[in-house]
């Protein structure tokens, strides 16, 4: 077997236990803390977005780490850090030490929200399976996000925060510490392998699809001067701004439209399910077309939901809707993890997405906060979710124009060499 599948499988896992740091639970912290520490919850409501903007202060050197060094120290110390942090979580009396905290996790870039510890290794790995390897990783990212909310409650409700808060931690070192020391490697040619195991092929033409086994990289600075680094993370940028507003407005949404918290709650682990099937679907079809028409079906599937959302106000509705967005949301993970080295090749990945990491960053942080403000002024939701119809209308628009960029000698670099 190709030793690259062993990755694959030792990162998958790795990215479940990521969600030991709460990436999609933290509101259940919410309450337990803000009444603990004597906060407000606008206060701690804070804390994901000090998060994010650590992380977007630091993904160009991880981005840098990840091609120089690669993943199998990079993810052990960042863990370590992290899982250090969360027990300074459990000990916290004060906010700034909350944020303070918040901000060291967001710094690490091992819970940055384009996952560019987990996938960038393994674009290293593959050039024609690409999309399935990566598919295979975000499924384990997927499943992590389902499973951890449900014992992070359960933990809350047996041991209090601040100790689920310990064995979180404990969890995480567990898993990402001693599993990429023993299994990934930086790159095939490391070990003296080929990408997929193959030798060297021709590569595809103008699909935007590795078709072949050889690969040209572009140097960071020959993509900064091209048109499509620039039009993905505008349409990269557009749909984050919605897909982040969306993930924290739409539970009030439905509540305010009469529906029991505990129901729309539910309607989240079928998003959660969709997310992880569409992940593993997807990725066999990036390896035969070319990746945007992916890209372009996963924002239409999420626009087609908010559209219906917004015309409906069913209890099929909540579930249909939740079934779409989750479907998007999993063939739009998976294409961030394939397109920048699909479009750019492998030997400078990482720092290419980590230029552009902190636009996305910033997109993720921006969202929210706006929809909320519109709701604010408005005093409903309408208009702040079909402003984000028109925003994953452009996205798509964007990424249909984000054709392959042409390469000449003077922009790239031999592919394994960073």
């Amino acid at each position: 077997m190709y030793y690259g599948w062993i990755i694959v499988a030792t990162l998958a896992v790795v990215s479940f236990s990521l969600h030991a740091v709460a990436i999609f639970s933290f509101g259940l912290f919410v309450l337990p803390m803000t009444a603990d520490l004597g906060i407000t919850r606008a206060a701690i409501g804070l804390a994901p977005t000090v998060r994010s903007i650590g992380a977007g202060v630091s993904v160009v050197l991880v981005g840098r780490l990840l091609d120089r060094y690669g993943a199998r120290i990079l993810i052990p110390v960042a863990a370590t850090v992290t899982a250090m942090a969360m027990v300074g979580l459990s000990v916290a009396d004060q906010h700034w030490q909350v944020m303070v905290l918040f901000a060291l996790i967001g710094l690490t870039g091992l819970t940055a929200g384009n996952n560019l510890m987990v996938t960038v290794p393994i674009t290293k790995w593959f050039i024609r399976r690409r999309g399935r390897a990566i598919s295979i990783a975000v499924a384990g990212l997927a499943t992590g996000g389902v499973v951890f909310p449900i014992a992070h409650q359960a933990l809350i409700d047996g041991i209090g925060w601040r100790a689920t808060w310990v064995v979180s931690a404990v969890i995480l070192v567990a898993i990402s510490v001693p599993l990429p020391l023993f299994f990934v490697r930086r790159t095939p040619e490391d070990v003296g392998l080929n990408p997929d195991g193959d030798a060297p092929v021709g590569r595809s033409s103008s699909t935007g699809s590795a078709m072949g086994g050889a690969e040209e990289s572009w140097t960071p600075r020959a993509a900064l001067h091209a048109p499509a680094f620039w039009i993905l993370a505008i349409s990269f940028a557009l749909l984050n701004f919605t897909v982040m507003g969306l993930l924290i407005h739409r539970i009030p949404f439905w509540v305010e439209r009469g529906f029991d918290p505990v129901t729309v709650a539910g309607s989240f682990s079928v998003n959660g399910a969709a997310f992880i099937l569409a992940s593993l679907s997807v990725g066999g079809l990036l390896d035969r077309v070319p990746v945007r028409y992916v890209a372009i079906g996963g924002i239409l599937l999420q626009a087609i939901a908010l559209v219906w959302l917004l015309t409906s106000a069913s209890g099929i509705t909540l579930y249909g809707t939740g079934i779409l967005f989750g479907a998007g949301l999993g063939a739009g993970a998976v294409v961030r993890g394939v397109i920048w080295a699909t479009y750019f090749g492998r030997a400078s990945v990482g720092t290419i997405r980590g230029l552009v990491g902190p636009i996305e960053l910033i997109s993720n942080g921006v969202g929210p906060p706006a929809m909320g403000l519109v709701y604010d002024v408005t005093g409903a939701y309408t208009g702040a979710f079909w402003t984000a119809v028109a925003l994953m209308l452009a996205s798509a628009v964007l990424m249909s124009a984000a054709r392959p960029p042409r390469r000449s000698p003077a922009m790239k670099v031999e592919s394994g060499h960073a």
